[in-house]
């Protein structure tokens, strides 16, 4: 081998040699990708998990936000099902009042409301039984003790027959109590809704719904209480 052999080869060795070195580092850096691949995937890995335990969360809020507007809506579905129905029964209650408002009613007589005193008027009396009449309930004519009321046609009108001067109380829910002085006779024509009050007489009258008038014809006293004084009066 001469010195051009040597030559030649050792060119070859350090042709190889930079090859080698070459070859190393290409893989070096080829490493260094593949770890900052993986790193890469690994951190990859990490946000996918991260993103499917959002969103299971928010599909679960989903759900129960489908489920909460489902069962709202069932309960709205009710309401206007009440709702409807309440209206129905409105609307019929209505028919039937303005129906009713036509109609004709069967109202107690006015009359007034005398106290069952030691001095009861002879009907009072001869409901009691009681054997001593005044003066004879049979007289026809007489001196009035007492004031007298009779009732008109006329809706809550009256005629008096007072003997003497009598204080009376008029008392009304739009303008209160009013104070007069009746004597001899005459007429008073009271309001709806309005009370007048005596010593011994209450006399009501009552709130008017419809014009017409039907006459009825019904015990004028209250049976229990002249009950209780007709049994007291047997006791005695």
């Amino acid at each position: 081998m001469n010195a051009n052999d040597e030559k030649l080869i050792n060119e070859q060795l350090t042709i190889l040699q930079d090859t080698k070195q070459a070859t190393q580092h290409a893989a070096r850096n080829q490493i260094k990708i593949l770890q900052a691949t993986i790193a890469h995937i690994d951190l990859t890995g990490k946000e996918i998990q991260t993103n499917e335990y959002l969103l299971a969360n928010v599909t679960k809020k989903l759900r129960e936000q489908l489920v909460a507007n489902e069962h709202r809506m069932s309960i709205q579905e009710h309401f206007l099902i009440i709702t409807t129905i309440l209206s129905d029964l409105i609307r019929d209650v209505n028919d039937i009042l303005e129906y009713l408002v036509e109609t004709e009613y069967l109202c107690p007589q006015n009359f007034p409301v005398h106290r069952v005193n030691t001095d009861p008027i002879c009907e009072i009396e001869i409901y009691l039984e009681i054997r001593q009449y005044y003066k004879n309930c049979n007289i026809r004519s007489m001196t009035a003790n007492r004031t007298t009321w009779i009732p008109l046609n006329n809706p809550h009108t009256w005629l008096y027959s007072a003997p003497t001067k009598q204080n009376i109380i008029i008392y009304c829910k739009d303008h209160g109590e009013i104070k007069e002085t009746i004597e001899n006779t005459g007429r008073i024509i009271l309001e709806n809704n309005c009370k007048l009050t005596t010593s011994d007489t209450i006399i009501k009258s009552q709130k008017t719904l419809h014009g017409a008038t039907l006459e009825a014809y019904l015990p004028e006293y209250n049976i229990s209480s002249l009950y209780n004084l007709k049994e007291k009066t047997s006791a005695e």
